[in-house]
């Protein structure tokens, strides 16, 4: 069997869905199953088609991204018609609702009939509001209706929590024999040789790590917020990431008096950031709802469980499917702060006994789950169980 993989973004890209495909191209490249892979890179329109749109909206920003949307899915199906005239595929694995609708709507998955799979990440059309769209908008209403054509036409879901798979269900009307939920996972053992690298000594230990994008949902705020409260502590906050919130974030940590304890690390790499992760006293996901969006299977919960080192997480979405409170990681509710000051204390104060005990858990739980063998052999199952009910229904 061979997959051709597509996606809108343009890859390197911050965030898990990235890390999410990459895993899986080099899974089904090691396999000998790739047909290819499409990404947003392939589907840029023209300076000349952008200025001939600009002109015919008068410069008017909402018209301009909503024409961009149209013009990025007719492009990405032309990419997705190219690979399959140059290569077989049997199925076609979409990873967002844009690069879906485009498959569904390439001539050559409609001459060859091809099933289109759908990995759902988070819900799109709520998360570009969470990103400061207006709903309403043009952009929005064309987004709404780019995900709804996606959703009642392809042939089978991977959603990664059952979160996302009740949005496809209830939001969306999927049936529910449509829907697979498989948890993200990574590999354990690259992950666990990159974090024996060591990393940068002028990050004073002990330190917690907040490895997120500066974006509303992923909550940073309060993390920050939470070192107020341990003011008696030595303790450090590092910040990987980078965003449109990094500078009010910033500025939190000055008003709070804490600018000397938290440091903003910006974008890292893997290689950069596991080593970190690894020493680090705990990883904090603390996010919060955002606009509908509720956080699903958190690659970075994953990645500091295959590094053995204890998370702390907010208790929503996917975030409450991964970590076992008490035994591989500590949840609090999100948005608040006291209770993330808490379980940060909690783990300072850990004996060293019961501390090795929540490292070993929390090793031996994603090397059980959330590892790539188990987590590439259930996407492959659901590969072959879509061709076969799709090819008995034609």
């Amino acid at each position: 069997m061979n997959v051709l993989l597509a996606t809108c973004m343009t890859m390197p890209h911050p965030g898990g869905a990235s890390t999410h495909f990459d895993l899986l191209a080099r899974s089904l490249q090691r396999a000998g199953m790739l047909a290819g892979r499409i990404l947003g890179q392939h589907a840029v329109p023209s300076t000349m088609r952008k200025m001939r749109c600009a002109l015919r909206v008068r410069g008017a920003r909402d018209p301009m991204r909503a024409w961009l949307l149209r013009e990025t899915a007719e492009l990405l199906a032309r990419a997705i018609d190219a690979s399959l005239a140059s290569s077989s595929a049997d199925v076609v694995h979409c990873h967002d609702a844009l690069s879906a609708y485009a498959a569904l709507h390439a001539r050559g998955v409609q001459e060859r009939a091809l099933p289109v799979v759908q990995t759902i990440h988070g819900p799109w059309s709520r998360e570009i509001l969470a990103s400061g769209i207006t709903s309403g908008s043009l952009q929005h209403l064309e987004a709404r209706r780019i995900e709804e054509t996606a959703h009642a036409r392809c042939t089978h879901f991977i959603a990664v929590d059952r979160g996302q798979a009740d949005i496809l269900i209830d939001d969306f009307g999927v049936a529910k024999e449509r829907v697979s939920v498989i948890h993200n996972a990574v590999d354990c053992g690259e992950i666990q040789a990159l974090s024996r690298s060591g990393h940068d000594p002028w990050l004073r230990e002990p330190y917690f790590l907040v490895p997120r994008r500066l974006v509303a949902k992923n909550g940073v705020h309060v993390a920050i917020e939470a070192m107020q409260q341990l003011a008696d502590e030595t303790v450090c906050l590092a910040i990987a990431g980078d965003g449109p919130l990094a500078a009010s974030l910033r500025d939190q940590a000055a008003s709070a008096g804490v600018s000397g304890r938290v440091h903003f690390l910006g974008c890292l790499s893997r290689e950069q950031l596991t080593p970190l992760m690894a020493s680090s006293a705990g990883v904090i996901v603390p996010s919060v709802p955002c606009e509908g969006v509720i956080e699903a299977t958190s690659l970075a919960v994953i990645e500091a469980f295959a590094c053995g080192v204890p998370v702390i997480a907010s208790n929503i979405g996917g975030l409450a499917e991964l970590i076992q409170d008490g035994r591989t990681g500590l949840l609090f509710p999100p948005g608040n702060a006291n209770a993330l000051a808490g379980a940060g204390r909690r783990l300072l104060q850990m004996a060293p006994a019961e501390r090795m005990r929540f490292c070993a858990a929390a090793r031996e739980a994603a090397l059980a789950r959330w590892d790539v063998s188990p987590w590439f052999t259930r996407i492959s199952q659901v590969y072959e169980q879509t061709l076969r009910i799709y090819q008995e229904a034609r």
